[in-house]
């Protein structure tokens, strides 16, 4: 009777072990699927946030130089304003 309870608990470890392994094995698959496409997501949204900025710092440099432009035209009204009055 002793020989046969070790031979059920032999093959429940064996089983164990093996099922551990299997859990292990999908565990780690599970896990480089999600961290390639987490990867994927963030390079995604990088070359997004950066395309933006990219655009933004145009936009900026745009609108900076139309105030420049503006800046200068409010000038010379001022001094042709003063200029008339004088």
């Amino acid at each position: 009777m002793s020989d046969v309870r070790r031979d059920i608990t032999s093959q429940f470890k064996i089983i164990a072990v093996d099922l551990e392994q299997q859990i292990e094995s999908q565990l780690q698959e599970f896990e480089s699927l999600v961290y390639v496409q987490l990867e994927k997501n963030i390079a995604e949204a990088r070359r997004k946030t950066e395309s933006e900025m990219s655009t933004s710092h145009t936009e900026i440099g745009q609108i900076v130089a139309i105030r420049k432009e503006l800046e200068v035209i409010i000038l010379e009204i001022q001094r042709a304003a003063t200029s008339t009055v004088l």
